[in-house]
């Protein structure tokens, strides 16, 4: 007697459309997103700004420009400015440092002359947001 049997098919599912949907979502994304540099900080200055310092006297001004550092009138490298702030803040150490970024300087340099300045002893740091020419 002949039984009708039915073979049991087994499926198989195939990933390649799942493959190929998670490639194209992959690039998808990938054009889609804006990537950022995280590495620069644009620093917006006040317009108007004014300082506590009284005297002309117990202030220095240290001006960042693209380039270059002028300090009491001469261009100078951190290392001539490091060595500079060590002897003022020994003679003065209640000096107040005032720094006057360039429009458009970068933030990193702006932050590297802070970081001479208290490494030197200096407990009072300004910001000025006026340009100089």
């Amino acid at each position: 007697m002949m039984t009708n049997r039915s073979k049991a098919t087994r499926t198989l599912i195939s990933l390649t459309p799942l493959i190929d949907i998670v490639f194209i979502l992959l690039i998808f994304f990938m054009l889609t997103s804006s990537f950022l540099d995280w590495h620069i900080i644009d620093l917006n200055l006040a317009r108007n700004s004014t300082t506590a310092v009284s005297k002309e006297e117990d202030s220095l001004m240290i001006k960042i420009d693209h380039e270059n550092l002028h300090f009491a009138g001469e261009i100078i490298s951190l290392e001539q400015l490091s060595e500079q702030l060590h002897q003022r803040m020994i003679n003065q150490p209640d000096l107040a440092i005032l720094l006057q970024p360039l429009q458009g300087v970068p933030l990193q340099k702006v932050v590297q002359v802070m970081d001479l300045a208290v490494d030197a002893g200096a407990t009072q740091l300004a910001l000025l947001g006026r340009t100089f020419p």
